[in-house]
């Protein structure tokens, strides 16, 4: 099963409900402050679902999921990689967003209003950052809605 010392979260965002998986000593905790959070989650929303994991239906969704994540993250490298080949893309291959580091004689602020102007959706690290603080242009760049095949950064949207 899963090691108690994990923690993991999924989501069915229709139903507004997931679980998570804890360890012992943070059970206690964690149940209060999702009560706190929410009062509760409903019976019905429950018991759908646990049909659904039953059923084996959230296994195959997952596993699909996961599949086309990984063919957008990758797309989404591979632009960067031919159109910014001097961007850095860090962290693990996990999640919905990837973090771009730029080097350091970009404009995180030119970017944000170039990507203003083009109508594009765009953050930086300097949305997380402290004032002042040092750090090199970072680009936080999600590719869950970007559509199939095409990456959601080509040509001149790169840059």
């Amino acid at each position: 099963m899963i090691p108690g010392q994990e923690l993991l979260q999924h989501r069915r965002t229709a139903l507004r409900i997931g679980w998570l998986v804890v360890p012992r000593l943070l059970l206690d905790a964690v149940t209060e402050e999702k009560y706190l959070a929410d009062r509760g989650t409903a019976r019905i929303d429950q018991y759908a679902l646990q049909d659904e994991a039953d059923g084996g239906e959230l296994h195959r969704h997952l596993r699909r999921m996961r599949t086309l994540y990984r063919r957008r993250r990758n797309a989404l490298v591979e632009a960067l990689a031919e159109d910014i080949p001097e961007a850095t893309v860090e962290g693990i291959a996990a999640g919905l967003h990837a973090v771009v580091r730029l080097p350091s004689d970009h404009d995180e602020t030119a970017i944000l209003h170039e990507a203003s102007r083009r109508r594009i959706e765009l953050r930086t690290f300097g949305h997380f950052a402290f004032t002042g603080q040092e750090r090199p242009p970072t680009l936080l760049l999600g590719y869950a809605q970007s559509s199939e095949p095409t990456p959601p950064i080509r040509g001149d949207g790169a840059r």
